[in-house]
């Protein structure tokens, strides 16, 4: 094979990958550069690169109305910001198309996240140590511990669930019973950190594939026992975790509290769930008033400022979220036909990772719901990890 192939098939990817990585949790410029780089894969495997015509009209579809929407947006700073953070979605998922890892490859990869995870799972308990008291108080005013990826708690705990699946299917398959016993140490220990986190992506992202999975168990399956056990664990271990963590204590009690407000139309500036819901407020009403065309990509964020001049002028500049869903962000900055050409960019998307493996659907939908909870897409961390789990999910499933 001449050298330029083997290193394209065998050394530049995994390089690239190890690369992207290791930004998510220690550069943002790592991490902008390992993603743009994986179009070289593309350019270096010339003829002999596989059909992925799926791939790039799902991406595609995702960038268009965002690339549309520069006809009817006046802030193209923020217009050229809302194209580049999706930069992503098409250099790395056509490069990893272009050029698939082996299985072997990917254990190791995802072996190098897992430590990274816990890595960083245990500075973030360290940095709630240090300061125990203060951090705690934070809880009940809508705060959480300090968390890798510049104290973005929402896709940290999102990444620590995905990385508990993935490791849980890849690296326990084949492993021997030490590296086996220390997997299950590692994946407890995740979990554990995702309670004393409290984060509420991580926490219903977690529960929604534990539910997945013992449904699976309780009616597919032909052991029974290991569903059993599980749906224990399902009830129990909440209610244990939150009568022993102070931290999922307080986050619990601000939620209710949170929730006593906004519930009866009552937001309070600062408040967590209430500006989220005023999100969602602005977005719908956005998408109601332009609904051909919203208002444009690189305007959207004046638009929510606007909208909350004219509505909630009490509001912190802080609590004035674009819309946290990511249907109802595409409906405001680019209409109908945004939502419809996100809706199938994100259905061909998961199509490729889609099969008859019970983990790969779990994986998929824990990949949709933060689209549901937040606005993942618009978020570096967020499109980085949503891309590279579709493509872990697509290669070894």
């Amino acid at each position: 094979m001449p050298v330029k192939r083997w290193l394209c098939r065998s050394t530049i990817p995994i390089i690239l990958l190890l690369f992207m990585l290791s930004g998510l949790f220690i550069s943002r410029a790592l991490l902008s550069i390992a993603s743009v780089a994986f179009i070289f894969l593309i350019v270096l495997n010339g003829r002999d690169r596989p059909t992925y015509k799926e791939m790039l009209w799902g991406c595609c579809l995702i960038l268009l109305p965002v690339l549309l929407s520069v006809i009817w947006s006046y802030d193209k700073h923020n217009w050229w910001r809302a194209v580049e953070v999706k930069v992503p979605l098409l250099t790395i998922g056509l490069g990893l198309t272009a050029i698939p890892i082996t299985r072997f490859w990917w254990r190791l990869i995802i072996a190098y996240l897992l430590l990274l995870t816990v890595i960083g799972s245990l500075w973030s308990v360290w940095q709630f140590v240090s300061n125990s008291n203060e951090i705690l108080q934070g809880y009940l005013q809508a705060k959480v511990m300090p968390t890798p990826f510049d104290n973005d708690h929402i896709r940290f705990s999102w990444l620590v669930v995905l990385v508990i699946i993935l490791s849980l299917h890849t690296l326990m398959k084949g492993s021997s019973k030490t590296i086996s016993t220390v997997l299950y140490i590692l994946l407890g220990w995740l979990i554990i950190y995702l309670h004393l986190l409290a984060a509420k992506t991580g926490l219903l992202c977690l529960y929604t594939a534990a539910l997945l999975f013992i449904i699976h168990k309780i009616f597919v399956a032909k052991n029974k026992i290991p569903g059993i056990v599980l749906t224990v664990a399902f009830f129990a271990l909440p209610v244990i975790a939150y009568v022993n963590m102070p931290s999922l204590h307080n986050r619990v009690q601000y939620i209710l509290y949170d929730f006593s407000n906004y519930s009866k139309g009552v937001f309070i500036p600062g408040s967590s769930d209430g500006a989220r819901v005023l999100s969602f407020k602005a977005g719908w009403q956005l998408l109601t008033q332009h609904p051909v065309t919203g208002v444009g990509f690189g305007d959207l964020k004046s638009a929510i400022e606007q909208w909350h001049q004219a509505y909630y002028p009490q509001s912190l500049p802080s609590d004035r979220f674009l819309p946290l869903n990511e249907w109802l962000l595409y409906g405001a900055a680019s209409g109908w036909m945004g939502i419809i050409a996100f809706t199938a960019g994100i259905f061909l998307l998961l199509r490729t990772a889609w099969s008859s493996n019970i983990v790969s659907k779990i994986l998929c939908l824990v990949l949709i719901i933060p689209l549901v909870t937040d606005d993942t897409l618009e978020s570096q961390f967020g499109v980085v990890i949503f891309i590279f789990v579709l493509m872990v999910t697509r290669q070894l499933f």
